[in-house]
């Protein structure tokens, strides 16, 4: 059987690392709401093979090391048994379809594409997805939900916008505004949701793909980081302007419990938040 030894949980974002061993060939029949980017990692020897829909006189494909299951689809597989670990992200059904649009729905031939996915880039994504599982770094929620996307834009494939905007430029100056507008919701609105690449992708019209480029020839560095710079400077200013408690604070910031929250804040600030928070207040009466 293979156990989860180590998993990331954002809203939109789920990843699991998985490791055992199947002593023997094994079937298993695999249905989730939610749809699923599996990397798969197994000895040479190790065999799988699998089809959606449970009709038997249908045919197996091979299953690669990485596939794809969407959502509400019953993917029947066959493994040959063996050591296996894998990684697998598991995407909120609302959000899955927010970004795929029309691209959601798959044919007959999609769906058998998508039991190997041969993209060297969504396999790199899911191997830096697992070492963040399995050493969490600072703000990994937002790192999640961003490779995680990314994820998403490589295995439906390239957006509309993303083929209408030829240019391989930077960021226009409508952008640049968009980007300091989103950026001053954030600071003026504690009640919104962690800053995501896709709303600012969206927002600018761009496929996700795109802006993550443009952003980077821009500044020279990832959205990614630059979102974890917004969601820390967030965090100083919740615990030094109001008396939520940390497990809120961690909540409306994306982290699934105040541990990693203060894990990841203290790895950053160099700083406890409750010590941060004490420092601000200047005294310990208020702390939560």
């Amino acid at each position: 059987m293979l156990s989860v030894v180590a998993k990331i949980e954002t809203f939109t974002t789920q990843v699991e690392v998985m490791e055992g061993v199947w002593p023997r060939p094994v079937e298993l029949t695999w249905h989730d709401p939610r749809p699923v980017v599996t990397l798969l990692l197994r000895d040479a020897s190790y065999q799988a093979l699998g089809r959606f829909g449970a009709g038997k006189a249908q045919s197996m494909d091979r299953i690669g090391s990485v596939f794809f299951v969407p959502p509400d689809q019953e993917l029947y597989g066959w493994g040959s048994g063996g050591r296996v670990k894998a990684v697998r992200c598991l995407f909120d059904s609302a959000f899955y379809q927010r970004m795929a649009g029309k691209a959601a729905k798959l044919s007959n031939a999609q769906l058998r594409d998508a039991l190997n996915i041969r993209n060297a880039l969504s396999r790199a994504l899911l191997g830096r997805l697992m070492q963040e599982a399995l050493c969490p770094g600072f703000a990994a929620g937002i790192l999640a939900e961003s490779l995680g996307s990314a994820l998403l834009v490589e295995i439906l494939g390239e957006s509309p916008e993303d083929a209408k905007a030829p240019g391989t430029g930077g960021l226009s100056h409508r952008h640049k505004r968009i980007i300091d507008d989103y950026r001053e919701e954030l600071d003026h609105n504690p009640q919104l949701n962690p800053p995501c690449v896709s709303v600012l992708a969206a927002r600018c019209g761009l496929g996700i793909r795109q802006f993550s480029r443009r952003f980077r020839q821009e500044h020279g560095t990832s959205v990614g980081r630059m979102l974890g710079t917004w969601q820390i400077e967030r965090a100083q200013r919740l615990l030094a302007e109001t008396v939520l408690p940390l497990k809120e604070i961690a909540f409306r910031l994306g982290f699934s419990n105040a541990a990693n929250f203060s894990t990841a804040f203290s790895a950053a600030c160099a700083v406890s938040p409750a010590a941060y928070r004490r420092k601000s207040f200047g005294s310990a009466d208020l702390l939560h």
